[in-house]
């Protein structure tokens, strides 16, 4: 089975939207309203129930110039609990960039076979 979602843009990265204080780090606001939003928009399409098994992740990214690891990770924990149960259960991870005017994110998630 595949689906697939497209989330709100800009994606901010998760790295990069950070707050320092008393030596603790804390995601920024407009990082926390960003994957709130992204969240609605996830169970919006998804329908479902999340998938139990190991998934693939492919993110097509048009017209967004975040690094392919930072898109990833704010992608991935927005969907955690949504598309599948845990990231523990990603076995494979693709992030790919495409020159565009406008600006998309472009979420596939496949379940994959049981393995040993």
């Amino acid at each position: 089975m595949k689906r697939t979602i497209i989330l709100p843009t800009p994606v901010p990265s998760k790295k990069n939207s950070r707050i320092i204080a008393k030596g603790k780090s804390f995601p920024s606001a407009a990082y926390k309203r960003w994957e709130q939003d992204a969240r609605w928009e996830a169970r919006l399409q998804w329908q479902g129930m999340p998938l139990g098994g190991y998934v693939a992740i492919h993110i097509d990214a048009y017209g967004l110039r975040n690094d392919a690891d930072n898109l990833a990770a704010s992608v991935l924990d927005a969907l955690e609990g949504i598309c599948y149960n845990n990231d523990r259960q990603i076995e494979a991870l693709t992030v790919e960039r495409h020159k565009s005017r406008e600006k998309r994110c472009v979420v596939t998630v496949s379940d994959l076979p049981e393995h040993d």
